[in-house]
């Protein structure tokens, strides 16, 4: 798998949707899926008691739902998270 890093704590400012997700931006679908598993469940309100774990949580569950969907992550790539926002 192409992961770019499974450790590192997301910004709640950060727009780049791969980063979010800790993948490469040609990782697969499957890989999308995968990371997003791990982080939601990293981030989930009842699993941490962070205090920006919700916020976490929210761009986590935006950064997979234009990633995992081919047309969309297209129109992304080409046009930001400015051209796309979620």
């Amino acid at each position: 798998m192409t992961f770019i890093s499974q450790t590192t704590d997301i910004q709640t400012t950060d727009k780049d949707y791969y980063a979010i997700l800790g993948v490469s931006r040609n990782a697969t679908e499957e890989e999308i899926e995968a990371q997003y598993k791990i982080l939601a469940a990293k981030y989930r309100r009842e699993r941490s008691g962070g205090p920006d774990a919700e916020s976490q949580f929210v761009n986590v569950t935006k950064a997979y739902k234009v990633l995992r969907n081919a047309r969309i992550r297209s129109i992304y790539d080409r046009l930001g998270s400015e051209g796309y926002l979620f």
